[in-house]
């Protein structure tokens, strides 16, 4: 039977940990939190949850990421941010996706957990942006065959679009399943930035990227948990 590694990639996030692990390890899978240095007690939180292992690391998250992948024993990998929840039967999910050996790795669909129209309408362009480029962002929690990942060298040493850039090698080693069940995100970046400016500062950065483009310029858009 395939088993699963959950790897969270963390920079002050206690109060996401604590709602987030329990659930993780009930599942049944390893569990791989990495820490980027976090003050704000993220480290004894996962800690204090039997059956989480924890790595203290350093930004950015796509190293952290790589760090937790080296610790995990599990055939697939799934790369889940803290502020996430997958959907019921996530493990089941991803296990059925890949029975059939043509595909790679995947990702589930994005909801916003913010219950108002506008939330909807950015979490559906989303949806649609993803089904009809097939890459899947990270915060839709991506998950990998660890012998893919391993082969490709996991992601790149970059400070923010990792994910982006990830999924398009994945694409040349098989094909990427979208799994219509829903990862649930929290809305704080939206909430805190705007919806509206985050949607087009996440478009602006996807289009410098595919037109090859240096998107180094746009670092002081980060958010501040993805600063170094």
């Amino acid at each position: 039977m395939t088993s699963l590694s959950v790897i969270v990639p963390v920079l002050d996030e206690a109060r996401e940990l604590s709602a987030l692990l329990p659930c993780l390890v009930a599942a049944g899978v390893q569990v791989v939190v990495v820490d980027g240095g976090s003050r704000d007690g993220s480290v004894a939180v996962a800690r204090a949850v039997a059956g989480v292992e924890v790595l203290e690391g350093r930004p950015p998250r796509s190293r952290q990421m790589n760090q937790g992948a080296a610790r995990a024993r599990g055939d697939v990998l799934l790369f889940l941010h803290a502020d996430a929840r997958p959907p019921a039967d996530f493990a089941g999910l991803m296990k059925r996706a890949l029975v059939h050996g043509s595909v790679a790795g995947g990702a589930f669909a994005l909801a916003i957990d913010d219950e108002r129209p506008l939330a909807r309408l950015v979490a559906a362009g989303a949806n649609l942006r993803t089904r009809l480029t097939g890459h899947p962002y990270g915060d839709q929690g991506i998950f990998v065959r660890r012998h893919l990942f391993t082969a490709m060298g996991g992601y790149a040493d970059l400070p923010f679009l990792e994910d982006l850039e990830f999924v398009v090698r994945l694409r040349k080693k098989g094909r990427v399943c979208l799994l219509p069940q829903a990862v649930r995100v929290s809305a704080r970046r939206w909430q805190a930035q705007g919806y509206l400016r985050t949607t087009w500062r996440n478009t602006v950065l996807a289009t410098w990227f595919y037109l090859g483009l240096d998107a180094s310029r746009f670092s002081h858009w980060l958010d501040p948990c993805r600063r170094d």
